[in-house]
């Protein structure tokens, strides 16, 4: 890693996150103390064996187009447009330091957006435009898919399934987030299943993570958007993960317009600093990426 990145992000100050099971690395950077391609250093801090361990980091920045900028880092380093969960996350920590309006609004990759960290729970407020659910038929290896295609901010593409747990689910769920005919970025991956109690159970495979993971903001929104489309959910929706954690969707149109107002409880974990060996320490990255084969 560069040496002056080492310098700057020794001893840095950070909270662990987590926003309904979604995980992250928030650090205050309106300082501007980091800079330049910082890829590495999050595939560092993001690494759950060598590192801090999250599904993505989240720096606050200063902005001169909202009370604060959210630059958003999936785990694999690559930069995202938008993280629902990790924009809860941010607005709890504003409301911490008791410095900053409420609702927030956040400059984001898509577009300045309302959030607040003082209500209980916390929430975002995500204009989506004209969203058209649109259904597609995907083959992964000779085997029909068929789910709705959905931004949510993000791109999505939503399954509904009989059984949330068969093991084929989460096996085939790389082939579809990289399907070429979901576009060249691909899409985030949702399975999900509608209860009779009106609750929508959930499992998220999430790009940038490439692994599933407890919860996405933005994967919360596209089923619910999904389930209403084919009827399996009203305008208001809560989505149940597999620790049981919730998350509401209210999805909402006026003057032609629709946003979807998504909450769901944050909780911040611990705080710590980085250490100069986490930096500095050999990082392959046939550790960083995995690897068959390791010793217990």
């Amino acid at each position: 890693m560069r040496a002056d990145l080492i310098e700057a992000a020794e001893g840095l100050p950070f909270l662990k996150v987590t926003g309904g099971g979604n995980d992250f690395v928030l650090a205050d950077n309106r300082n501007e103390r980091l800079g330049g391609d910082l890829s590495e250093l999050v595939r560092r801090i993001s690494h759950r064996g060598l590192g801090v361990g999250a599904d993505g980091v989240i720096l606050a920045e200063w902005s001169d187009r909202a009370d604060l900028k959210m630059v958003y880092f999936n785990s694999d380093g690559g930069a995202a447009d938008l993280c629902g969960n990790g924009l809860r996350c941010l607005a709890r920590w504003a409301a911490s330091c008791h410095a900053f309006p409420s609702p927030l609004r956040v400059e984001t990759g898509a577009g300045v957006l309302e959030a607040s960290g003082t209500d209980d729970p916390p929430w975002i407020n995500l204009p989506l435009g004209a969203v058209t659910p649109e259904p597609i038929l995907l083959d992964v290896e000779g085997r029909k898919v068929e789910g709705i295609r959905v931004k949510a901010g993000v791109p999505h593409f939503v399954v509904a399934v009989e059984d949330l747990y068969e093991r084929h689910l989460m096996d085939e769920a790389p082939a579809l987030r990289l399907h070429p005919d979901l576009g060249p970025g691909g899409a985030n991956v949702d399975y999900f299943i509608a209860r009779e109690d009106g609750m929508l159970d959930v499992r998220y495979y999430e790009r940038g993570v490439e692994a599933e993971t407890l919860s996405s903001g933005t994967g919360t929104i596209a089923v619910a958007i999904a389930a209403r489309h084919l009827g399996r959910a009203g305008s208001t929706a809560t989505c149940r993960n597999v620790l049981g954690l919730q998350s509401r969707v209210k999805l909402v149109e006026e003057g032609g317009k629709s946003a979807a107002i998504l909450a769901g409880e944050v909780r911040i974990l611990f705080r710590g600093r980085l250490g100069r060996e986490l930096l500095e320490m050999p990082f392959p990255s046939e550790l960083a990426s995995g690897r068959e084969g390791n010793p217990a």
